[in-house]
């Protein structure tokens, strides 16, 4: 029996030094220089431990599937160098130097977490830097992926002398896979294009993060279109649980700002996300669609200076609706708000408020396809299945507040018409095909719907009934 358990905990240890000895963790490292040189000698599945305290470094180009991990975000935090002006981390297949021979095409995988990325500028201008720089804070390649988890990505600029260079940049531009968690995005800026936030050409997933307080502009108001002050999308986009707000700038008479804050050319899904306090310019569109974009269980509030607030702008964009709320926006006499949903594609739209929206014209304007799959509470929308000619507005939500969960939400008040009144699925003959909406099982909180009196809106009053 004796031997038989020898054998048994000797094979335990051989297996354990075996583990180890395939991926190291390295010391806590303490200076830039050191930082340096760890990533020049790492072998792949390294995991490289940043101490806490302000690293000053030059951009750091990223060529082995490594895990770059500090001790927090208040504690670990990376600043540029005075002569960096190249952004803070490339992540590519290339060679660490420029007389080090380029290493094969191969595909990264690359862990960046427990950090803040602070100050960093990146300045598209080859006579400055050659190759042009492409993102302030993050460039991920084709075919790399990043895990960027726990980090804070604040005060970068982005910028050129060059409006030619209006679909690049941003503070995280993505050509590759980042999946982004624990996040915060904030007061970042892109002097020169698109995408203050993030510019997204590639897959992208982003959960429990806020994106915050970004702006993008043009050098000039002489020049083209500014969009998505937030994000700008030309690629796949999964936001679930994160919270957008206050992105975006009233107008400016120097500068043309983003007419979107958030724009998408590709395709987004958005579950249980709040928009909230975001800014466009006088003509454009808070959240603009020209792809393919299905929101559930979202809240968009308290927008404001556009024209629309949410809204199909191309004649091919499908957007969809579940369980939305669409409510309180152009709270200020100053917005320019038109419509607070706009159609001019195909809109699918189910359990959903559109209603209480301050200072624009019309709640609904449709110049195009509507599928309307019921249950909805919108003042515009006629003949809609829950109205019944009885349904009087505003119904008064509550104001966006702290109800539990990982996103603000707006409750529903007492004796809310949208109380009970939604439905679990629907059917409808679309384009000449069957679609079948359904409702999700628990509201943007994670509170559990109750089947036999689904609400109206993202939020699930927790004593529904029918009324």
């Amino acid at each position: 029996m004796l031997k038989k358990l020898t054998i048994v905990v000797f094979t335990l240890i051989t297996l354990s030094l075996s583990t180890i000895c395939t991926a190291a963790i390295s010391p806590s490292i303490t200076t830039s220089n050191e930082l340096y040189q760890k990533i020049l000698t790492a072998m792949p599945g390294d995991t490289l431990t940043l101490a806490p305290g302000t690293f000053a470094i030059k951009r750091l180009i990223i060529y082995k599937s490594i895990k770059i991990k500090g001790a927090g975000p208040g504690k670990t935090i990376l600043i540029p160098t005075s002569k960096n002006n190249q952004g803070c981390f490339y992540i590519a297949s290339l060679a660490p130097t420029p007389t080090s021979p380029a290493p094969p095409k191969h595909k990264l995988t690359v862990t960046i977490q427990d950090l803040t990325i602070q100050g960093f500028t990146g300045i598209n201008d080859e006579e400055v830097n050659d190759p042009p720089v492409s993102a302030s804070a993050i460039f991920i390649d084709k075919k790399q992926t990043l895990t960027l988890s726990n980090c804070n990505i604040k005060n970068n600029t982005y910028t050129s002398p060059d409006w030619e260079s209006i679909f690049y940049g941003g503070t995280i531009n993505n050509f590759g896979t980042i999946n982004i968690n624990q996040c915060n995005i904030s007061n970042n800026k892109n002097t020169c294009g698109n995408g203050g936030g993030i510019n997204n050409k590639g897959t992208m997933g982003i959960k429990n993060s806020t994106i915050s307080y970004n702006t993008a502009r043009a050098i000039s108001t002489a020049e083209e279109k500014i969009d998505g002050s937030a994000i700008f999308n030309f690629g796949t986009l999964t936001l679930e649980d994160t919270t957008i707000s206050y992105n975006g700038t009233k107008v400016n008479k120097i500068h043309r700002n983003a007419t979107s804050a958030v724009y998408n050319n590709g395709s987004i899904t958005a579950t249980g996300c709040t928009f909230n306090n975001n800014y466009a310019a006088t003509t454009g569109t808070v959240i603009a669609n020209a792809g393919a974009m299905d929101f559930i269980n979202c809240t968009i509030t308290n927008n404001n200076y556009a024209s629309n607030c949410l809204g199909n702008i191309t004649q091919d964009s499908p957007l969809t609706l579940i369980n939305c709320t669409i409510s309180q926006n152009g709270n200020s006499r100053e917005s320019n708000l038109q419509y607070v949903l706009s159609n001019s594609g195909t809109l699918n739209i189910m359990n959903t408020i559109v209603s209480d929206n301050l200072f624009s014209e019309q709640e609904f304007f449709n110049n195009s396809t509507v599928a309307d799959f019921g249950y909805n509470l919108i003042n515009g929308l006629p003949n809609d299945k829950t109205q019944k000619g009885t349904i009087k507005f505003p119904i008064k939500l509550l104001p966006l507040s702290n109800n539990g969960g990982p996103t603000q939400t707006m409750a529903l008040p007492p004796n809310c018409p949208a109380i009970g009144a939604g439905a679990t699925k629907s059917t409808l003959t679309v384009n000449g095909k069957s679609l079948t909406l359904k409702a999700p099982i628990t509201d943007q909180r994670g509170v559990a719907r109750n089947q036999n009196a689904i609400d109206i809106g993202a939020y699930q009053n927790s004593a529904s009934q029918k009324l």
